[in-house]
């Protein structure tokens, strides 16, 4: 689970999230629904993540921290 985080510390900088191991659980599927990939295919969803990023890196950023900002509230 959630092995491409890592990569995307810049990512979550510019969506002003501030992940912590407790949270890895929640970025990683909040991502995987973004991207349209399956849970648990990390692969795959790295690669869905990094074609978002190229396509359209400020729409994913803002997507990203909207859904962060909208799970926080429920």
């Amino acid at each position: 689970m959630s092995c491409y985080l890592r990569h995307m510390k810049e990512v979550f900088a510019l969506a002003s999230i501030d992940l912590t191991t407790a949270d890895r659980k929640r970025a990683d599927r909040i991502i995987h629904e973004i991207t349209g990939t399956a849970h648990k295919d990390c692969p795959r969803a790295w690669a869905a993540v990094k074609e978002r990023m190229a396509e359209d890196r400020e729409g994913f950023v803002t997507e990203l921290a909207r859904r962060w900002k909208e799970e926080a509230v429920r």
